[in-house]
């Protein structure tokens, strides 16, 4: 798909020269001001038309790249979300062990100090 840089298009607009139907200009009585009338060529409107197509085909794929854009950021997103929650649940788990280790550990030492207690007498 060809697509024109505004150089190229700025080239194209001053090669299609317009021609001036008429000097005369026409009135739009309602609002006053005066609008020249302009014909274009068969090859200027030729040109117009294929420039037109080409905007219209730029401007779907546009669309296209906007929609792909938006699916690629919401995929991220919950590519993200996803690994932040599974390491959140990881530290909770992480923590939670760590205390549990502690409160065996206590009851470890005091299942030790109970038995060395009934010893001694």
């Amino acid at each position: 798909m060809a697509s024109l840089t505004a150089r190229q298009l700025t080239s194209v607009v001053n090669a299609t020269n317009i021609n001036v139907a008429s000097q005369s200009d026409t009135i739009d009585s309602s609002s006053g001001f005066t609008e020249p009338k302009f014909r274009l060529t068969n090859r200027q409107a030729s040109t117009s038309t294929k420039l037109i197509e080409n905007n219209g085909e730029l401007a779907l794929e546009n669309d296209h790249l906007k929609k792909d854009l938006a699916l690629s950021e919401e995929r991220q997103k919950r590519y993200f979300d996803f690994w932040r929650s599974a390491e959140e649940e990881l530290t909770r788990q992480l923590e939670l062990n760590e205390k549990l280790k502690a409160e065996l550990e206590a009851e470890k030492s005091k299942a030790r100090s109970a038995e060395q207690g009934e010893k001694l007498p």
